[in-house]
């Protein structure tokens, strides 16, 4: 079980680059944590979004959400070696054991050099953090006729253990507002669906305690998140990947031995 929670292509000094976009969907959407504010392309080219995380990063996660692609698109991710991600519903999601990455080579102006192939030039893979990334989008078939997605997501995470693996509810809540008049004629306006998950842990050590905590400060009820509730399965869908944000206070209960019980709530951000 595993939640990513530092975006670092939402930081200040982080920016994103991608040719063929168009006015009304600029690239700066993909810092907007709405999944309903998006980038656009206005071709189906070949696509490359350079992410630039103004500094050096440790990653261990790499995401897309809110797109459109086809599951017969073709998604990879540069900066930690290459890695193909599989084009799934809402969210493309990979997370990183290794900790060999790329290091790329640039100019005194930080531009990147390419081969005459149009290659990214690095210089190894020794390095251990990497300031520069790249996601890469091929999709020709695309019946939309443009490639749209809401967010890039560059971070790390954070395993929980022991899970609440067996213990959990899922909740599918929606929005719709729905009147009745005196007659039982009905009134009614269709929202949005999203998903609630209720969260119980066991008793946990010390240092995992440390970890939610830290996570929780960082994060509280105001930014984002993606929780996994398994580490590769990326079929269940009606647990993950879920992009959400923690809705309750977390609270611990001590037991024995200086151990600690808590739960987690969270709720599907779109």
């Amino acid at each position: 079980m595993r939640i990513s929670y530092n975006n670092f292509a939402d930081l200040v000094a982080a920016s994103a680059t991608a040719p063929s976009t168009i006015t009304a969907y600029p690239i700066s959407n993909l810092k907007d944590e709405r999944l309903s504010t998006t980038f656009r392309t206005s071709t189906l080219s070949n696509l490359i979004v350079a992410v630039d995380l103004g500094s050096a990063k440790t990653i261990t996660t790499a995401a897309i959400l809110g797109h459109n692609f086809t599951s017969t698109a073709t998604v990879t991710f540069s900066g930690i070696q290459t890695y193909n991600l599989i084009a799934s519903t809402e969210s493309i999601l990979k997370f990183f054991d290794s900790t060999a990455y790329n290091d790329f080579i640039t100019t005194e102006a930080e531009d990147f050099i390419t081969t005459e192939a149009g290659d990214y030039l690095i210089t190894g893979t020794s390095n251990t953090t990497v300031r520069y990334c790249f996601f890469e989008i091929t999709d020709a078939s695309n019946p939309d006729g443009y490639l749209e997605f809401a967010r890039v997501w560059v971070g790390d995470y954070i395993d929980l253990s022991p899970s609440s693996l067996l213990d959990f509810k899922v909740i599918k809540k929606r929005s719709d507002v729905v009147m009745y008049g005196k007659d039982r004629h009905k009134f009614s306006i269709e929202g949005v669906g999203w998903r609630r998950i209720e969260l119980s842990f066991p008793e946990s050590e010390n240092a995992m305690i440390e970890k939610i905590s830290t996570m929780f400060d960082s994060v509280g009820k105001h930014s984002s998140v993606i929780f996994c509730n398994f580490d590769t399965i990326r079929d269940y869908q009606i647990v993950e990947p879920l992009y959400c944000s923690i809705v309750d206070d977390l609270t611990f209960t001590h037991s024995e031995r200086l151990k600690m019980r808590y739960d987690l709530i969270l709720e599907e951000d779109r």
